[in-house]
Protein backbone atom coordinates (compact mmCIF):
# COMPACT_ATOMS: atom_id res chain seq x y z
CA UNK A 1 0.00 0.00 0.00
CA UNK A 2 2.96 2.32 0.99
CA UNK A 3 5.91 1.60 -0.81
CA UNK A 4 8.53 3.82 -1.11
CA UNK A 5 8.94 5.27 -5.16
CA UNK A 6 12.33 5.44 -6.13
CA UNK A 7 13.64 9.18 -7.47
CA UNK A 8 12.70 9.16 -10.89
CA UNK A 9 15.34 8.96 -13.64
CA UNK A 10 15.18 9.66 -17.25
CA UNK A 11 16.01 6.86 -19.71
CA UNK A 12 15.55 7.11 -23.36
CA UNK A 13 12.15 6.43 -23.60
CA UNK A 14 11.68 9.22 -21.54
CA UNK A 15 11.10 10.39 -17.45
CA UNK A 16 10.55 6.96 -15.95
CA UNK A 17 8.85 8.06 -12.54
CA UNK A 18 7.93 4.72 -10.12
CA UNK A 19 6.51 2.30 -12.74
CA UNK A 20 5.40 4.56 -15.59
CA UNK A 21 7.17 6.67 -18.05
CA UNK A 22 6.26 9.95 -19.41
CA UNK A 23 7.46 10.87 -22.77
CA UNK A 24 9.89 13.35 -23.38
CA UNK A 25 7.74 14.95 -25.84
CA UNK A 26 4.86 15.32 -23.42
CA UNK A 27 6.54 17.22 -20.86
CA UNK A 28 7.41 20.76 -21.34
CA UNK A 29 8.93 22.03 -18.51
CA UNK A 30 10.24 20.20 -15.30
CA UNK A 31 10.83 21.93 -12.53
CA UNK A 32 11.66 21.90 -8.64
CA UNK A 33 9.03 23.24 -5.87
CA UNK A 34 10.77 24.37 -3.06
CA UNK A 35 8.04 24.01 0.29
CA UNK A 36 8.67 27.36 2.52
CA UNK A 37 7.73 27.25 6.14
CA UNK A 38 4.63 28.62 5.82
CA UNK A 39 3.57 26.18 3.27
CA UNK A 40 4.63 23.28 5.31
CA UNK A 41 1.97 25.23 8.41
CA UNK A 42 -0.96 25.76 5.95
CA UNK A 43 -0.97 22.09 4.65
CA UNK A 44 -0.71 20.45 7.85
CA UNK A 45 -3.24 22.58 9.73
CA UNK A 46 -5.33 21.93 6.57
CA UNK A 47 -4.55 17.96 7.16
CA UNK A 48 -5.36 18.36 10.92
CA UNK A 49 -8.43 19.87 10.57
CA UNK A 50 -9.97 17.82 8.18
CA UNK A 51 -8.86 14.61 10.20
CA UNK A 52 -9.26 16.26 13.44
CA UNK A 53 -12.99 17.62 12.64
CA UNK A 54 -15.02 14.56 14.11
CA UNK A 55 -12.75 14.32 17.28
CA UNK A 56 -13.63 18.10 17.16
CA UNK A 57 -17.61 17.26 17.10
CA UNK A 58 -17.26 14.44 19.88
CA UNK A 59 -15.41 17.11 22.70
CA UNK A 60 -13.81 20.14 21.70
CA UNK A 61 -11.20 20.08 24.42
CA UNK A 62 -10.41 16.62 25.39
CA UNK A 63 -10.55 14.92 22.04
CA UNK A 64 -10.61 18.02 19.33
CA UNK A 65 -7.31 19.74 20.52
CA UNK A 66 -5.35 16.54 21.09
CA UNK A 67 -6.13 14.68 18.06
CA UNK A 68 -5.74 18.05 16.48
CA UNK A 69 -1.94 18.51 17.88
CA UNK A 70 -1.39 14.79 17.16
CA UNK A 71 -1.98 14.98 13.45
CA UNK A 72 -0.44 18.32 12.94
CA UNK A 73 2.83 17.60 14.50
CA UNK A 74 2.60 14.64 12.34
CA UNK A 75 1.51 15.72 8.77
CA UNK A 76 4.18 18.95 9.66
CA UNK A 77 7.46 16.60 9.99
CA UNK A 78 6.38 14.01 7.38
CA UNK A 79 5.38 17.05 4.75
CA UNK A 80 8.15 17.37 2.02
CA UNK A 81 10.62 20.28 1.54
CA UNK A 82 11.05 19.57 -2.00
CA UNK A 83 8.97 18.60 -4.99
CA UNK A 84 9.52 17.76 -8.96
CA UNK A 85 7.03 19.17 -10.91
CA UNK A 86 6.14 18.82 -14.38
CA UNK A 87 3.92 20.67 -16.90
CA UNK A 88 2.99 18.12 -19.33
CA UNK A 89 1.09 19.10 -22.57
CA UNK A 90 -2.51 17.41 -22.58
CA UNK A 91 -2.36 16.91 -26.71
CA UNK A 92 -6.15 18.80 -26.62
CA UNK A 93 -6.40 22.08 -28.09
CA UNK A 94 -9.38 22.68 -25.61
CA UNK A 95 -7.64 21.88 -22.50
CA UNK A 96 -4.52 23.62 -21.07
CA UNK A 97 -0.92 21.77 -19.93
CA UNK A 98 -1.28 20.15 -16.63
CA UNK A 99 0.88 20.85 -13.83
CA UNK A 100 1.37 17.63 -11.77
CA UNK A 101 3.75 16.96 -8.83
CA UNK A 102 5.58 13.39 -9.59
CA UNK A 103 7.70 13.18 -6.72
CA UNK A 104 8.73 14.15 -3.23
CA UNK A 105 11.26 14.16 -1.25
CA UNK A 106 13.40 15.84 1.28
CA UNK A 107 17.16 16.33 -0.49
CA UNK A 108 17.53 18.57 -3.75
CA UNK A 109 20.18 17.36 -4.65
CA UNK A 110 18.03 14.05 -5.72
CA UNK A 111 16.68 15.96 -8.78
CA UNK A 112 19.15 18.16 -10.04
CA UNK A 113 20.58 15.34 -12.19
CA UNK A 114 17.10 14.34 -13.63
CA UNK A 115 16.66 17.94 -14.67
CA UNK A 116 19.90 18.48 -16.13
CA UNK A 117 19.75 15.25 -18.00
CA UNK A 118 16.06 16.41 -19.34
CA UNK A 119 17.52 20.41 -20.30
CA UNK A 120 20.12 18.56 -22.16
CA UNK A 121 18.12 15.68 -24.14
CA UNK A 122 15.77 18.46 -25.26
CA UNK A 123 18.15 20.37 -26.13
CA UNK A 124 19.91 18.23 -28.59
CA UNK A 125 16.09 16.72 -29.88
CA UNK A 126 15.43 20.14 -30.81
CA UNK A 127 18.92 21.01 -32.43
CA UNK A 128 18.42 17.66 -34.58
CA UNK A 129 15.31 18.53 -35.24
CA UNK A 130 16.28 21.29 -37.80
Amino acid sequence: MFKKVDVPSMTSAGLKVGDSVISLDRIEELYVKDYTTIDKVKRAALIAFVFGFVALLVHPLYAGLPVFLLVYWFAYAKSPIYELRAVVKSGNPETEDLDTGLHKTVSREDYILVIEKFHAIKAYNEMTAH
